[in-house]
């Protein structure tokens, strides 16, 4: 890897978690993430993969890589799980992924082309020219990144040229009816979370992140836009689309 600085053991400081409310948190740059890192979260954050899957038609990414380049670096920022890491590393097996979270919950087989190291992806990027990214993916971010413009602009300096920034996340809790009434809770607990959110500098503001991708210096920004609701039938379950 050239004159990276990674290392393949963690300090045990990494591994002493924080348990709170019956709850394990991230202790490496700790109260950085809100989220719980234990195996009920984890569970959480590998259906939200196949939750995504779904939306996007069964594929793990959007951005047009193989009409344009064969990656061969990639980043998953905060990359949880690692489950999508190791799904683009099996299907890519010319390229080298590398994933970085807060926490070290990733498994220990893996594909021989992926690695993941304990990060924090808003501190200071010290991955070498050589060491830059043909792709650099991040996915559900909402809630742990405070300054994205700053991220966007570090993710830009170490880019390819060429290459390519994708982000994925969810906007908001809305209905084109008035389907929000019967899910009262769920709109309490999006507006709870935004407010605790927000007392920590953390701003859920999907509509702002094109703009901040074009300030900082990259072109022909696309954005797309899916709606995920429920389908409703009076015979089956709810059913999400």
């Amino acid at each position: 890897m050239g004159g990276s600085q990674y290392t393949t053991s963690l300090a045990s400081s990494v591994l002493n978690y924080v348990y709170e409310n019956g709850r394990r948190y991230h202790s490496f740059n700790q109260g950085r993430y809100i989220l719980p890192n234990d195996e009920e979260e984890q569970e959480r954050l590998d259906v939200l993969h196949h939750i995504f899957k779904m939306i996007c038609g069964g594929t793990i990414f959007r951005a047009p890589l193989f009409t344009y380049i064969r990656p061969q670096r990639v980043l998953d920022m905060g990359c949880g799980t690692g489950i999508w890491a190791i799904e683009f590393a099996d299907e890519c097996l010319e390229a080298t992924v590398i994933g970085t979270d807060l926490s070290p919950i990733q498994p220990s087989w893996l594909p021989p082309n992926c690695k993941f190291y304990v990060d924090d992806i808003e501190g200071d990027w010290t991955y070498p020219p050589s060491e830059h990214f043909d792709y650099i993916h991040g996915r559900a971010l909402f809630g742990s990144v405070v300054d994205w413009k700053g991220l966007f602009s570090q993710a830009f300096d170490h880019l390819k040229p060429g290459g390519f920034l994708e982000i994925q996340d969810c906007h908001d809790i809305s209905s084109d009816d008035d389907g929000l009434r019967l899910v009262p809770y769920l709109v309490e607990w999006k507006q709870q979370l935004v407010e605790g959110a927000s007392k920590m500098g953390i701003l859920y503001e999907a509509h702002r992140l094109k703009g901040y991708m074009e300030e900082v210096g990259f072109v022909d920004v696309h954005e797309e836009k899916c709606k995920v609701g429920w389908k409703r039938s009076l015979s089956k379950p709810h059913n999400l689309y």
